[in-house]
C-alpha cells in the first residue's frame, strides 16, 4: 500500500502503525482525507467515461460503482 510520507506526517501515523495495523484517531482522520480524495477523482472521472469508446464505457462506469462500494464499506467498519 503506498501512502504519501507527506500526509502520513500530517496525520501523525507511522509505519511502524501500518505494519501493526493500530486503527487509532489519527489512522481514521487519515482514512478519511484518503476516501473524500477517492470519491473526488470518482466524481471528476465519471465525466470522461462519455468520451470513451461505447465498448469501454459500461466497464468504466461499473468499476465506479464497484469501487464506490469499497470507499462505503471502509466507512461503515471505521
Amino acid at each position: 500500500v503506498y501512502l504519501p510520507q507527506d500526509e502520513l506526517k500530517q496525520f501523525n501515523y507511522t509505519h511502524s502503525q501500518i505494519a501493526s495495523r493500530e486503527q487509532n484517531d489519527a489512522f481514521r482522520k487519515m482514512m478519511h482525507y484518503q476516501i473524500t480524495r477517492a470519491r473526488d477523482y470518482y466524481t471528476r472521472s465519471e465525466e470522461g467515461i462519455a468520451h470513451l469508446p461505447r465498448e469501454a464505457q459500461l466497464g468504466m462506469r461499473l468499476s465506479l460503482v464497484f469501487y464506490r462500494e469499497i470507499l462505503n464499506e471502509i466507512e461503515k467498519r471505521n
